[in-house]
């Protein structure tokens, strides 16, 4: 009795072992997390303002926001007179 026991438990701790190899391969480095934290921010931020221009892009065509065209003529203007 006392061996089937012995021989379920060390059945049991080999399945643990296993899983815990699987975890620990899963598992990344602190470099390489913060490189994809770095990474994840910067496409929050480059997807926000391409999705914020879009917005007063289309906002501007429709005409709903009667001063964007004026803010946007003064970069424009702004941008041209920096290239030269």
């Amino acid at each position: 009795m006392d061996q089937l026991l012995n021989e379920e438990a060390v059945e049991h701790l080999e399945a643990i072992e296993e899983e815990l190899k699987e975890i620990s391969d899963k598992q990344i480095g602190p470099k390489r997390a913060f490189f994809n934290g770095i990474m994840q921010g910067m496409g929050v931020v480059g997807g926000s303002i391409l999705a914020l221009a879009l917005l007063g892009w289309l906002l501007h065509l429709l005409g709903l926001v009667p001063g964007l065209a004026e803010v946007g003529a003064y970069l424009e203007n702004l941008i041209e007179r920096s290239g030269e």
